[in-house]
Protein backbone atom coordinates (compact mmCIF):
# COMPACT_ATOMS: atom_id res chain seq x y z
CA UNK A 1 0.00 0.00 0.00
CA UNK A 2 2.82 2.53 0.88
CA UNK A 3 4.41 1.92 -2.41
CA UNK A 4 1.34 2.35 -4.60
CA UNK A 5 0.98 5.58 -2.32
CA UNK A 6 4.99 6.63 -3.34
CA UNK A 7 4.34 5.65 -6.91
CA UNK A 8 1.35 8.36 -7.08
CA UNK A 9 2.78 11.22 -5.25
CA UNK A 10 5.88 10.48 -8.25
CA UNK A 11 3.71 10.71 -10.56
CA UNK A 12 2.37 14.06 -9.26
CA UNK A 13 5.89 15.69 -8.81
CA UNK A 14 7.11 14.05 -12.42
CA UNK A 15 3.46 15.56 -13.89
CA UNK A 16 4.33 18.69 -12.45
CA UNK A 17 8.18 18.84 -13.86
CA UNK A 18 7.12 17.68 -16.89
CA UNK A 19 4.29 20.56 -17.20
CA UNK A 20 6.30 23.00 -15.93
CA UNK A 21 9.42 21.98 -18.07
CA UNK A 22 7.11 21.86 -21.51
CA UNK A 23 5.55 25.63 -20.04
CA UNK A 24 9.47 26.77 -20.43
CA UNK A 25 10.20 25.70 -23.50
CA UNK A 26 7.23 27.08 -24.83
CA UNK A 27 7.33 30.23 -23.55
CA UNK A 28 11.67 29.92 -24.67
CA UNK A 29 10.06 29.12 -28.00
CA UNK A 30 7.68 31.92 -28.36
CA UNK A 31 9.74 34.52 -27.59
CA UNK A 32 12.29 32.96 -30.41
CA UNK A 33 9.79 33.67 -32.66
CA UNK A 34 8.93 37.23 -31.21
CA UNK A 35 12.67 37.98 -31.53
CA UNK A 36 13.09 36.76 -35.30
CA UNK A 37 9.81 38.61 -36.34
CA UNK A 38 11.58 41.99 -35.03
CA UNK A 39 14.71 41.13 -37.30
CA UNK A 40 12.64 39.78 -40.51
CA UNK A 41 13.12 41.54 -43.18
CA UNK A 42 10.40 41.26 -45.27
CA UNK A 43 6.34 41.43 -43.87
CA UNK A 44 5.14 37.95 -44.91
CA UNK A 45 7.98 36.42 -42.46
CA UNK A 46 7.78 39.33 -40.19
CA UNK A 47 3.62 38.47 -40.06
CA UNK A 48 4.26 34.51 -39.91
CA UNK A 49 6.74 34.93 -36.94
CA UNK A 50 4.86 37.16 -34.87
CA UNK A 51 2.04 34.85 -35.39
CA UNK A 52 3.69 31.52 -34.49
CA UNK A 53 4.65 33.54 -31.17
CA UNK A 54 1.65 34.71 -30.37
CA UNK A 55 -0.30 31.04 -30.92
CA UNK A 56 1.92 29.80 -28.44
CA UNK A 57 1.40 32.45 -26.10
CA UNK A 58 -2.18 32.11 -26.46
CA UNK A 59 -1.55 28.73 -26.11
CA UNK A 60 0.19 29.03 -22.95
CA UNK A 61 -2.51 31.17 -21.63
CA UNK A 62 -5.13 28.46 -22.66
CA UNK A 63 -3.60 25.73 -20.91
CA UNK A 64 -2.02 26.31 -17.44
CA UNK A 65 -4.51 29.55 -17.05
CA UNK A 66 -1.81 31.90 -16.42
CA UNK A 67 -2.66 35.73 -15.47
CA UNK A 68 1.03 36.72 -15.00
CA UNK A 69 2.37 40.13 -15.68
CA UNK A 70 5.17 39.42 -18.37
CA UNK A 71 2.67 37.08 -20.16
CA UNK A 72 -0.24 39.53 -20.78
CA UNK A 73 2.76 41.83 -21.59
CA UNK A 74 3.89 39.35 -24.31
CA UNK A 75 0.75 38.77 -25.61
CA UNK A 76 -0.41 42.07 -26.21
CA UNK A 77 3.19 43.08 -27.73
CA UNK A 78 2.42 40.24 -30.28
CA UNK A 79 -1.06 41.63 -31.08
CA UNK A 80 -0.18 44.84 -31.48
CA UNK A 81 2.95 43.85 -33.84
CA UNK A 82 0.55 42.12 -36.34
CA UNK A 83 -1.69 44.74 -35.75
CA UNK A 84 -4.22 43.75 -34.01
CA UNK A 85 -4.71 46.91 -31.81
CA UNK A 86 -7.90 46.48 -30.01
CA UNK A 87 -6.18 43.05 -28.60
CA UNK A 88 -3.35 45.03 -27.76
CA UNK A 89 -5.42 47.22 -25.58
CA UNK A 90 -6.95 44.43 -23.89
CA UNK A 91 -3.90 42.87 -22.93
CA UNK A 92 -1.83 45.95 -22.11
CA UNK A 93 -5.06 46.99 -19.74
CA UNK A 94 -4.95 42.98 -18.24
CA UNK A 95 -1.38 43.80 -17.48
CA UNK A 96 -2.08 47.46 -15.61
CA UNK A 97 -4.59 45.41 -13.28
CA UNK A 98 -1.69 43.12 -12.07
CA UNK A 99 0.82 45.94 -11.93
CA UNK A 100 -0.79 49.78 -12.45
CA UNK A 101 2.75 51.33 -11.97
CA UNK A 102 4.08 49.52 -15.45
CA UNK A 103 5.16 52.55 -16.63
CA UNK A 104 6.33 51.20 -20.30
CA UNK A 105 3.26 49.14 -20.69
CA UNK A 106 1.68 52.11 -20.10
CA UNK A 107 2.94 54.03 -23.07
CA UNK A 108 2.60 51.06 -25.20
CA UNK A 109 -1.39 51.00 -24.23
CA UNK A 110 -1.24 54.85 -25.24
CA UNK A 111 0.34 54.06 -28.86
CA UNK A 112 -2.20 51.17 -29.92
CA UNK A 113 -5.22 53.50 -28.60
CA UNK A 114 -3.20 56.36 -30.71
CA UNK A 115 -3.37 53.91 -34.08
CA UNK A 116 -7.19 53.21 -33.67
CA UNK A 117 -8.06 57.05 -33.32
CA UNK A 118 -9.15 56.54 -29.71
CA UNK A 119 -9.82 59.43 -27.16
CA UNK A 120 -7.84 58.83 -23.65
CA UNK A 121 -9.28 56.25 -21.53
CA UNK A 122 -11.48 57.27 -19.20
CA UNK A 123 -10.73 57.31 -15.65
CA UNK A 124 -12.75 57.22 -12.60
CA UNK A 125 -12.86 60.84 -10.33
CA UNK A 126 -10.84 62.10 -8.14
CA UNK A 127 -12.24 60.57 -4.88
CA UNK A 128 -13.01 56.41 -6.21
CA UNK A 129 -9.24 57.21 -7.46
CA UNK A 130 -8.18 57.64 -3.66
CA UNK A 131 -10.61 54.55 -2.13
CA UNK A 132 -9.34 52.40 -4.50
CA UNK A 133 -6.00 52.81 -4.40
CA UNK A 134 -5.87 51.31 -7.64
CA UNK A 135 -3.08 53.56 -9.70
CA UNK A 136 -0.69 52.70 -6.60
CA UNK A 137 -1.71 48.75 -5.72
CA UNK A 138 -3.32 46.35 -7.91
CA UNK A 139 -6.03 44.43 -5.53
CA UNK A 140 -3.62 40.97 -4.67
CA UNK A 141 -1.20 43.98 -3.31
CA UNK A 142 -3.66 45.70 -1.13
CA UNK A 143 -4.84 41.93 0.35
CA UNK A 144 -0.90 41.82 1.30
CA UNK A 145 -0.97 45.11 2.85
CA UNK A 146 -4.11 44.80 4.42
CA UNK A 147 -2.76 41.37 6.32
CA UNK A 148 0.88 43.50 7.10
CA UNK A 149 -0.98 46.62 8.27
CA UNK A 150 -3.40 44.46 10.75
CA UNK A 151 -0.65 42.35 12.50
CA UNK A 152 1.25 46.14 12.79
CA UNK A 153 -2.32 47.83 14.29
CA UNK A 154 -2.23 44.62 16.94
CA UNK A 155 1.24 45.02 17.87
CA UNK A 156 1.35 48.96 18.31
CA UNK A 157 -2.23 48.83 20.27
CA UNK A 158 -0.84 46.38 22.47
CA UNK A 159 1.59 48.45 23.25
CA UNK A 160 -0.61 51.27 23.47
CA UNK A 161 -2.44 49.30 25.98
CA UNK A 162 0.19 48.46 28.41
CA UNK A 163 1.80 52.00 27.75
CA UNK A 164 0.41 55.03 28.62
CA UNK A 165 2.12 57.75 26.14
CA UNK A 166 0.33 59.54 23.89
CA UNK A 167 2.10 58.95 21.03
CA UNK A 168 1.58 55.35 21.01
CA UNK A 169 -2.33 56.09 21.44
CA UNK A 170 -1.93 58.42 18.39
CA UNK A 171 0.07 55.98 16.34
CA UNK A 172 -2.76 53.12 17.28
CA UNK A 173 -5.41 55.23 15.92
CA UNK A 174 -3.46 56.19 12.54
CA UNK A 175 -2.62 52.58 11.73
CA UNK A 176 -6.32 51.64 12.85
CA UNK A 177 -7.40 54.56 10.63
CA UNK A 178 -5.42 52.75 7.68
CA UNK A 179 -6.41 49.90 8.31
CA UNK A 180 -10.23 50.54 8.05
CA UNK A 181 -9.62 52.71 4.59
CA UNK A 182 -8.03 49.45 3.34
CA UNK A 183 -11.11 47.31 4.09
CA UNK A 184 -13.24 49.46 2.97
CA UNK A 185 -11.44 49.83 -0.04
CA UNK A 186 -11.16 46.30 -0.54
CA UNK A 187 -15.23 46.05 0.29
CA UNK A 188 -15.79 48.16 -2.41
CA UNK A 189 -13.68 46.57 -5.51
CA UNK A 190 -14.80 43.20 -4.52
CA UNK A 191 -18.18 43.70 -4.01
CA UNK A 192 -19.17 47.07 -6.15
CA UNK A 193 -16.79 48.14 -8.51
CA UNK A 194 -18.61 46.97 -11.69
CA UNK A 195 -16.03 45.03 -14.79
CA UNK A 196 -14.17 46.73 -17.23
CA UNK A 197 -14.41 45.15 -20.82
CA UNK A 198 -12.76 46.13 -24.19
CA UNK A 199 -14.96 45.80 -27.00
CA UNK A 200 -12.92 43.69 -29.90
CA UNK A 201 -15.18 43.90 -32.85
CA UNK A 202 -17.49 47.00 -33.78
CA UNK A 203 -21.02 46.99 -32.62
CA UNK A 204 -24.01 49.07 -32.10
CA UNK A 205 -25.08 50.20 -28.39
CA UNK A 206 -28.50 48.87 -28.18
CA UNK A 207 -32.11 50.21 -26.59
CA UNK A 208 -32.74 46.50 -25.35
CA UNK A 209 -31.32 43.08 -25.86
CA UNK A 210 -32.80 42.55 -29.47
CA UNK A 211 -30.63 43.42 -32.55
CA UNK A 212 -33.48 44.77 -34.29
CA UNK A 213 -34.16 47.65 -31.64
CA UNK A 214 -33.02 51.34 -32.05
CA UNK A 215 -29.26 52.23 -31.35
CA UNK A 216 -29.13 54.79 -28.71
CA UNK A 217 -26.12 55.91 -30.31
CA UNK A 218 -25.36 57.49 -33.75
CA UNK A 219 -22.08 55.92 -34.26
CA UNK A 220 -21.60 52.42 -33.49
CA UNK A 221 -19.25 51.66 -30.69
CA UNK A 222 -15.45 51.29 -32.11
CA UNK A 223 -13.01 48.42 -31.37
CA UNK A 224 -10.37 49.15 -28.79
CA UNK A 225 -12.69 51.50 -26.63
CA UNK A 226 -13.16 50.79 -22.68
CA UNK A 227 -16.61 50.38 -21.14
CA UNK A 228 -17.95 49.56 -17.71
CA UNK A 229 -20.26 46.19 -17.54
CA UNK A 230 -23.21 46.76 -15.65
CA UNK A 231 -25.01 43.36 -15.74
CA UNK A 232 -25.42 40.55 -18.14
CA UNK A 233 -29.07 39.62 -19.58
CA UNK A 234 -30.45 37.02 -21.62
CA UNK A 235 -28.46 33.92 -19.96
CA UNK A 236 -25.36 35.79 -20.77
CA UNK A 237 -25.96 36.61 -24.24
CA UNK A 238 -26.22 40.27 -23.61
CA UNK A 239 -24.47 43.07 -21.93
CA UNK A 240 -25.87 45.97 -19.90
CA UNK A 241 -22.40 48.30 -20.44
CA UNK A 242 -21.23 52.16 -19.52
CA UNK A 243 -19.52 53.78 -22.71
CA UNK A 244 -17.13 56.37 -22.24
CA UNK A 245 -19.45 59.19 -22.89
CA UNK A 246 -21.30 57.82 -20.10
CA UNK A 247 -24.28 56.44 -22.04
CA UNK A 248 -25.93 52.80 -20.90
CA UNK A 249 -26.93 50.65 -23.26
CA UNK A 250 -26.76 46.96 -24.63
CA UNK A 251 -24.26 45.06 -26.70
CA UNK A 252 -24.16 41.41 -27.74
CA UNK A 253 -21.99 39.52 -25.15
CA UNK A 254 -19.36 38.19 -27.69
CA UNK A 255 -18.18 42.17 -28.87
CA UNK A 256 -16.99 42.52 -25.48
CA UNK A 257 -13.82 40.85 -23.85
CA UNK A 258 -13.48 41.22 -19.91
CA UNK A 259 -10.34 42.48 -18.60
Amino acid sequence: MKSIIKLFFIAIVFQNISCLAFDDTKLQEAQSYYQQGLNSKTLFQRKLNFNKALGLYLEIENIYGESSENLFESIGNNFYQVNEFAWAILYYHRVLSINPSNASVEQRLKLAQNKLGLPPTFEPNAMNRILSLNNIFPLSRRIVLLFFVTIISFIVCSIAIWFSGSFWKKLSAVMLGFEALLVVNLILTMYFSPLEGIIVNPTGLFQATDMNQPQITATPLVKGIKVKIIETQKEGNWLKILNPEGTVGFVPAGVVEII
